[in-house]
């Protein structure tokens, strides 16, 4: 698992910023991978930061990521994740409550 996001500019739909972010964050096109829609989240029924559309990529090699937005990369499961975040290490505000509403049973 990867995580990365962005936000929706004005006069694009959820759709055109996944595919811009996905371009800008992992030097992809949206046509080169599988793309799930994993949910719809509002802020004030699951207590996210912001209106969300949540994506899940699966890819079989690992993405050229871009490295003025990054520092390293590396892949975790949900359950690795979980206690890396767990450990105190630093991450998007939201990213600990979308990993257990999407991947934690």
């Amino acid at each position: 698992m990867s995580a990365w996001g962005g936000h929706v500019e004005t006069g694009e739909t959820y759709e055109d910023a996944l595919q811009r972010e996905l371009k800008e964050e992992l030097n992809l096109e949206l046509n080169m991978v599988n793309v799930r829609l994993l949910g719809y989240l509002i802020p004030y029924q699951y207590q996210v930061s912001a209106f969300m559309k949540v994506y899940e990529i699966k890819l079989d090699w690992n993405p050229e990521y871009n490295k003025s937005d990054f520092i390293e990369s590396f892949w975790l499961s949900p359950d690795n994740l979980i206690e890396w975040l767990d450990s105190g290490e630093p991450a998007k505000s939201d990213l600990l409550k979308l990993v257990q509403i999407f991947y934690q049973k």
